[in-house]
């Protein structure tokens, strides 16, 4: 693979800093080679990447330099890279070079003219959406531009302000997507297509909170997300285990390393972990080339009216937080009842009571003074912006949460307490808890981790039947032999954890060999179908954002693992133990995952034990 080709890949992830530093490096190599035609390749992606990243002035030089370039080499190429070059200056303001010289391509337009509405240049943005609604000058693959002229024709609808006219189009495009799904192709495809049903689910819930029908609002969007579903990635990629072995060979030497040798392990660090985040794609772009020569693709989940929500929820409440960046909404739909929507309130004011909230509760679970009379007060607020129309009595609640609610530690809000809560990414993918009693358990002691020992006594009580694995045997390869048993349906791992933000895939849990990351739990054949992890906040890193799992949660969805249970606030070593007992002994007497950890939570904070706080339920499927 050139690296053209891997720049081309980190951009069709959307990994667009990824794929611009990558590609600086091997420009800067490339000129001293005095290779003009590859130089002028990779100067055209990233130029796509930058416009695409919203770098208008980088994409602009990047694309001039590749046109000229390949205007004697490669016609073609430097024709797209004068496309890339117009909408570029598009974006930046000023008159491009005329139109009838360039073919865009219908993603770049798409994404410019998304900027360019949010940048209050409503005209600008019309003339580029006709462009892709017209299909004359794009040069997508057929099924991806039917996807794309579709969001065009919403967006247009959308800067017309006609709400029937955009809920007409989006309405019956769903089916189209689900019928266009399994031809999309590569990973490129896949990545734009779901790009773009994005695009497509913000429009609409946008729309749908300006002009109140946050009802239709949440059907549509839901019939998105069910089209699209999940694809499978391929897995045993020896290459990629390698890389992975190497880097935890490095974590563990970085303890010991000396000042002069550090620099060096940290350069290689970095080098691996970028190699890692490219084989994972490379890997993903295998696993769906296999499904398009005749693998079997998991079922689409069903869509649902409001009608057909109530008889999948059950006897459940399900709440969806929708946040258009100024209000935040809600839609309620309770056993029996019509759906309801309402105004939380502005989305600023209550993701900075979010913000108070956890950082309070979080200083509190380390061991600061009892919380004082300011955090009960937005406690409050915050509970009834958020909840105060549930009743007192109210059945099991289902809760697709919105980004300014991320990290919030549900138990201490009062409508929470002794409630069962589950968080998930959508409601056509939520599935109800068994409450069968675990078939096989594991349960996992971290080293280095004060207290794991005793917690995992505790828990293995519990289970008498329990596979436990002290310390000083929790290596990588042991822990993922018990991981991916089909015996095993319930794994507990005491252990520290890490999050990383800037790769949420390199998160993962301290073993005595070095994490185990999400890269890692992602080359299992499969997953426990129930995992519970105490270790401290890497809850954070796996509660649904922008309606896509996060972190470890990736890596579990869609191998068999339906909840994890894990924290949202830091838990100091030891302190977990007591609390997860608890949990284990409800699991054991039959109760479901959400109902364990609901009345466990609650008995311990009455009890004065504020490490409970943070735990979260998590409903993979």
């Amino acid at each position: 693979m050139t690296p053209a080709d891997q720049c081309q890949v980190l951009a069709d992830l959307g990994l667009y800093p990824e794929a611009l530093s990558v590609g600086a490096d091997t420009a800067a190599d490339l000129r001293g080679a005095d290779s003009p035609t590859e130089l002028g390749h990779l100067l055209a992606i990233l130029a796509g990447a930058a416009l695409r990243y919203g770098e208008a002035p980088l994409a602009s030089g990047y694309a001039t330099r590749a046109e000229i370039l390949l205007a004697e080499v490669d016609g073609p190429g430097a024709q797209a890279a004068g496309a890339t070059r117009w909408l570029a200056e598009v974006l930046r303001g000023s008159d491009g070079p005329p139109l009838a010289a360039t073919r865009p391509d219908a993603g770049d337009i798409l994404c410019t003219a998304v900027r360019l509405r949010f940048a209050r240049r409503p005209e600008e943005a019309r003339g580029l959406l006709a462009l892709v609604v017209d299909g004359e000058r794009t040069c997508s693959p057929p099924a991806l531009l039917r996807l794309q002229r579709l969001i065009a024709r919403a967006l247009l609808a959308d800067l017309d302000d006609d709400d029937d006219r955009l809920f007409a189009v989006a309405s019956g495009g769903s089916q189209a997507v689900r019928d266009d799904a399994g031809t999309l192709g590569g990973i490129g495809s896949q990545a734009a297509a779901r790009w773009c049903v994005d695009q497509l689910v913000a429009v609409v819930e946008q729309s749908a909170i300006r002009h109140r029908r946050l009802t239709e609002g949440l059907e549509i969007a839901e019939a998105f997300r069910a089209a699209l579903g999940e694809w499978p990635c391929m897995r045993g990629d020896v290459v990629l285990e390698g890389y992975l072995e190497e880097l935890c060979e490095i974590a563990t030497h970085r303890s010991a390393a000396r000042p002069e040798a550090l620099a060096d392990l940290e350069r290689r660090q970095a080098s691996l972990e970028r190699a890692i985040r490219l084989r994972s794609a490379l890997q993903q772009l295998s696993g769906r080339a296999r499904t398009m020569a005749g693998a079997r693709r998991p079922p689409a989940r069903p869509s649902l009216d409001a009608l057909g929500f109530r008889r999948h929820l059950g006897g459940h409440t399900a709440v969806t937080y929708i946040s258009d960046g100024s209000d935040l909404q809600a839609v309620v739909i309770a056993p029996g009842e019509s759906p309801l929507a309402y105004c939380v309130g502005p989305a600023a004011a209550v993701a900075e009571d979010v913000a108070h909230v956890v950082a309070v509760t979080a200083r509190q679970v380390l061991g600061a003074p009892q919380f004082d009379a300011g955090w009960r007060r937005v406690v409050s607020r915050l509970d009834r912006a958020l909840l105060g129309w549930l009743p007192a009595l109210c059945s099991p609640l289902v809760v697709v949460p919105c980004d300014e609610l991320n990290g919030i530690p549900w138990s201490v809000l009062p409508n929470c307490r002794r409630r069962a809560v589950t968080l998930t990414t959508s409601l056509g993918s939520w599935r109800p808890s068994s409450n069968a009693v675990p078939a096989g358990v594991a349960v996992v002691a971290g080293p280095g981790l004060r207290g794991a020992g005793e917690e995992v006594a505790a828990v293995a009580a519990s289970h008498p039947d329990a596979t436990v694995v002290d310390a000083a045997h929790a290596t990588r390869g042991r822990v993922s032999e018990l991981l991916s048993d089909p015996d095993v349906d319930l794994v507990h791992l005491a252990a520290h954890g890490t999050f990383r933000p800037d790769d949420v895939l390199q998160s993962g849990l301290e073993l005595v060999d070095g994490p185990l990351t999400g890269y890692d739990l992602q080359q299992l054949p499969r997953l426990p179908t129930r995992m519970v992890l105490s270790a401290c906040d890497l809850g954070i890193g796996a509660v649904p954002s922008a309606r896509r799992w996060q972190g470890l949660a990736a890596s579990l969805a869609g191998r068999g693992s339906e909840t994890l249970v894990a924290s949202v606030l830091p838990v100091g070593d030891g302190d977990a133990s007591p609390l997860m007992a608890d949990v284990h002994r409800r699991l054991h007497d039959g109760q479901p995952v959400e109902d364990a950890v609901a009345q466990a939570q609650a008995d311990h904070l009455v009890a004065g034990r504020p490490a409970a706080a943070g735990l979260v339920c998590i409903r993979l499927t």
